[in-house]
């Protein structure tokens, strides 16, 4: 039901701890950054507390005592809430509590959080909902304040070790172009960032860019190249190289907020900017 990553231990240890106490806040906030495995943390939490074994992914999963919302593309909609609801009202019939978990909560649109905030507002006996998400602050401020919030420690040591363990090589740079988020580093590998831009030197037209980079992981590829600028940043501040940043992040959350967002359009945009920005570097050098 989830991957196993030596540095959730700890928190799925006190979730545990605090269940077995029976201390369990009904409603919980999982914060772990991207590239830490915040699904996978959720659903060994949702595992441990329910008892649920199973090699099935958590969206297939069926247990009368577990539920899993997940977004519809880049939203949570409010049908996916309503059934959250429906399955929380229910009395537990296998296990001794009921856990219901969202991933990615901040994909939750207005809509749904506000029907998901009755829900806090008055948990029903024995149910606990789990939410999961990068971005706390992009949640509702009333859903914040009706949750506990766990946030898992970054131990970069521990994930270097099983990075290693792993087989995988990598340098400085490539973990610093990761953020030191070893589940980024390794989706790295499907995509060489910077084979990719020396490619786009030599490209006539932003479109060119565009076919190769929109069969990855279009959101990961551009957090790593944030940070690839940023990195590179350190050495020589200059404000368009900032400013192109913000482009980035900007495009980032709207393929992250959006199912309605024409993609190949926003790249060939950003890409257009990032050969002006280039035109402009060498001009000045």
């Amino acid at each position: 039901m989830y991957a196993q990553f030596p540095w959730h231990d700890a928190t799925v240890t006190q979730m545990v701890g605090l269940a077995n106490s029976t201390r369990l806040p009904s409603a919980i906030a999982l914060s772990c950054d991207e590239g830490w495995g915040g699904e996978s943390l959720l659903a060994r939490c949702a595992a441990e507390l329910v008892g649920i074994t199973s090699d099935l992914p958590p969206h297939e999963v069926a247990h009368p005592d577990f539920c899993w919302v997940r977004p519809d593309g880049a939203v949570i909609k409010i049908e996916a809430i309503r059934r959250l609801t429906q399955f929380a009202v229910q009395t537990p019939q296998i296990s001794v509590r009921k856990v219901a978990c969202i991933v990615d909560a901040h994909l939750m649109n207005k809509n749904s959080a506000n029907a998901l905030l009755k829900m806090l507002e008055e948990p029903p006996l024995n149910t606990h909902i789990m939410l999961s998400t990068p971005y706390w602050g992009r949640l509702m401020a009333t859903v914040r304040s009706r949750c506990q919030r766990f946030v898992m420690d970054k131990d970069i040591a521990l994930a270097t070790r099983w990075l290693a363990d792993q087989g995988m090589e990598f340098s400085e740079t490539d973990l610093a172009e990761a953020g030191g988020a070893p589940l980024a580093l390794s989706a790295a590998q499907d995509f060489n960032l910077r084979g990719w831009l020396l490619e786009l030197e030599h490209a006539a037209d932003p479109a060119d860019g565009v076919a190769a980079l929109i069969k990855a992981d279009v959101v990961d590829v551009l957090a790593r190249w944030v940070r690839l600028l940023l990195v590179q940043q350190k050495h020589s501040t200059d404000k368009q190289t900032l400013a192109f940043i913000s482009e980035i992040n900007q495009v980032r959350i709207a393929l992250q907020s959006s199912n309605s967002v024409n993609v190949q359009l926003l790249l060939e945009k950003l890409l257009a900017q990032w050969f002006a920005l280039s035109s402009y570097k060498q001009k000045i050098s």
